[in-house]
């Protein structure tokens, strides 16, 4: 897994977008991933030589669940 979309109502995009922008994850997010915004979806992109870490994963689904 190199990349994936997040797709919903523009709500839900502007809460992730949010959470990267200000929220605790949002400081780590940038070290190993891009993400790009598009109308209604969100595409997070693993960088170059990056490695995918279950657990960025998983505090990611869990910080941005409120």
């Amino acid at each position: 897994m190199t990349d994936f979309t997040i797709s919903g109502q523009s709500h839900i995009i502007d809460d992730v977008i949010e959470h990267l922008k200000n929220g605790s994850f949002g400081f780590v997010t940038p070290q190993s991933w891009n993400y790009e915004i598009g109308d209604q979806n969100k595409i997070i992109t693993l960088k170059n030589g990056a490695e995918v870490k279950p657990d960025d994963l998983f505090w990611f689904k869990y910080l941005i669940k409120d």
